[in-house]
């Protein structure tokens, strides 16, 4: 089955063909950054959380059985060590602009649903990457590897 869903310009079939992914996270009304410093002595060790949640009737939001992580270090023993680093990098504000067809955005998780991104984002050699709005400066994009968490059970 060819699937043509199409949301300001992404196709999802052109979409499925990658294994690299570029999530596209701006913090709203519907979307939720929260960071986990509890059990860390340093910001290079906390935990950043980017979720999405779904209205479900006036006062109530239901987040979405899945949520992207990010920290510097994989473990406490690699930010003593200063090894493993989390893959980070700035590029140039164009990269928005040219890529536009192949970034996720909520509103294209909420065009294609959760499921068909559970099954886009989750697996084996699937790797993502996430742009937080509120990290870009002077023009320039700060990209973090993050990893996809899906709560089967949600």
């Amino acid at each position: 089955m060819i699937c043509s869903i199409s949301c300001s310009g992404q196709k999802l079939s052109e979409i499925k063909k990658q294994n690299t992914f570029f999530i596209l996270f701006e913090e709203g009304e519907y979307t939720r950054k929260t960071i986990d410093s509890i059990n860390y002595l340093t910001p290079e060790e906390y935990t950043h959380k980017y979720a999405y949640y779904k209205k479900k009737d006036r006062d109530f939001f239901s987040r979405f059985p899945f949520f992207f992580l990010y920290s510097k270090y994989k473990s406490h023993t690699d930010y003593l060590n200063k090894m493993n680093e989390t893959m980070e990098y700035r590029i140039d504000m164009k990269f928005l602009k040219r890529n536009k067809n192949i970034l996720i955005t909520k509103d294209f998780i909420d065009k294609i649903g959760v499921n068909e991104t559970v099954n886009l984002l989750y697996g084996i050699n699937k790797y993502c990457f996430l742009i937080d709005k509120a990290d870009i400066k002077n023009g320039k994009i700060l990209v973090h590897k993050v990893g996809f968490v899906y709560e089967s059970s949600h």
